[in-house]
C-alpha cells in the first residue's frame, strides 16, 4: 500500500465454472505461479503456493456475491502483503460487445530527470475486440519491447502488467480506456528496471512512474486522407545524450509524406494501419544519422517518441 515494488508486485487472471471450481495464475516479481481449488459457500479461497526458493506465499480471493463483478483479497507471506484486484470479464462479440472495441494509441512520456530514466517517450498500440480484450504492443523509452492481452472491466478499467529484463523488471498499473474526447487512454505506470541489466540504456537501473496518454485512432479512410491534420510541424529532438535541441520543420502533403524544410537530412513514413511511425535523421551538431519511432495521438493532434 505504501509503494509499488517490483518483487512484491505483478497481475492475477482466475477463472470460475458454475460449479464453484476455480483455475488461475499469479504472476509475482516476473515469475508465473498456478492455483486451483473450490470456493467455499461463502465465495472465498486461500491457496498456498510453494516456490523454488522454498518459500510459501499465500492467495486469498473474495468474489462479491452482489455484483458478480469484481473480486478482492491479498497475496502474502511471511514478510510483507500486498492487495489483490480484479474485475470480471463481461462482453461477448456477438451477445454484449464491447462499445470500446476498437483501435488506440499511447504514449508513456519520458522522464524529465535523465537521472530517473529514459527522457525519451515510451509508445503502444493497441487493439480492443469485441470480447473486450485490450491486446497492447510497444517499446518502452529503453527500447524494451512489450506485448500483453488482458479483459476490460465494465466501466474500461486496464490490468496493465508486463514482465520486462528476463523477470528482473516489470512496468504495471491500473489504466483506463474511455471515450472522452481527450486523452481517452490514461493512468500511472509504474516501471522498474534492474541495476546490472544487458541493456545499453540505463544498466544502473531505476524504479519511476509515468502519466500515460492515449487516443482513439482511426486509420485514415484513403490514401489522400492526412493522418494528422498537421499542413507544417517541427519535429524536435532533445535531451538524452543531445548535446543541444535541434528541430527538423516539415511540409505535409494529403498523402501522409512530406518535404524536410530544414538542412539536416531527415526520413520519416507512417503506417496508416497503425499509427505507428519510423524515421532517421541527422544530427546538426555531429553529422551522424539515428533512428527515431513512435506514435501518432489523433485526438491530441501530435506525435511522440524516442531517438536511439
Amino acid at each position: 500500500n505504501d509503494a509499488v515494488r517490483h518483487s512484491n508486485a505483478g497481475a492475477f487472471t482466475t477463472t470460475v465454472n458454475e460449479r464453484g471450481k476455480y483455475t488461475g495464475k499469479l504472476v509475482l516479481g516476473g515469475k508465473p505461479h498456478s492455483f486451483s481449488g473450490q470456493l467455499r459457500p461463502d465465495l472465498k479461497a486461500t491457496n498456498a503456493i510453494l516456490r523454488k526458493a522454498g518459500t510459501t506465499i499465500v492467495v486469498e480471493l473474495s468474489f462479491d456475491a452482489e455484483t458478480t463483478d469484481v473480486v478482492a483479497g491479498r497475496v502474502f507471506d511471511a514478510d510483507w502483503e500486498a492487495p489483490l484486484a480484479g474485475h470480471r470479464s463481461l462482453r461477448h462479440a456477438r451477445l454484449n460487445p464491447a462499445p470500446l472495441a476498437g483501435l488506440y494509441t499511447a504514449v508513456l512520456p519520458g522522464q524529465y530527470d535523465p537521472a530517473s530514466g529514459p527522457e525519451g517517450h515510451g509508445f503502444a498500440t493497441i487493439k480492443v475486440d469485441g470480447n473486450g480484450f485490450a491486446s497492447i504492443v510497444g517499446t518502452l523509452g529503453d527500447a524494451s519491447k512489450f506485448a500483453q492481452k488482458a479483459a476490460l472491466s465494465r466501466h474500461g478499467r486496464w490490468p496493465f502488467y508486463t514482465s520486462l529484463y528476463g523477470g528482473g523488471g516489470s512496468a504495471s498499473g491500473w489504466l483506463t480506456i474511455t471515450n472522452d474526447s481527450t486523452n481517452q487512454i490514461h493512468g500511472v505506470i509504474d516501471w522498474s528496471k534492474p541495476a546490472g541489466s544487458r541493456t545499453k540504456l540505463h544498466p544502473e537501473g531505476f524504479t519511476n512512474t509515468s502519466s500515460t496518454l492515449g487516443s482513439r485512432y482511426t486509420p485514415p479512410p484513403s490514401a489522400t486522407s492526412a493522418i494528422l491534420d498537421l499542413p507544417d510541424a517541427d519535429v524536435v529532438f532533445s535531451g538524452g545524450n543531445l548535446a543541444t535541441t535541434f528541430t527538423n520543420a516539415i511540409q505535409w502533403n494529403g498523402r501522409n509524406a512530406f518535404r524536410n524544410l530544414s538542412d539536416n537530412k531527415l526520413s520519416l513514413s507512417f503506417s496508416a494501419s497503425s499509427g505507428r511511425f519510423n524515421g532517421s535523421v541527422e544530427n546538426p551538431a555531429t553529422g551522424k544519422s539515428a533512428p527515431f519511432s513512435g506514435v501518432v495521438l489523433q485526438d491530441q493532434n501530435f506525435a511522440a517518441g524516442f531517438l536511439s
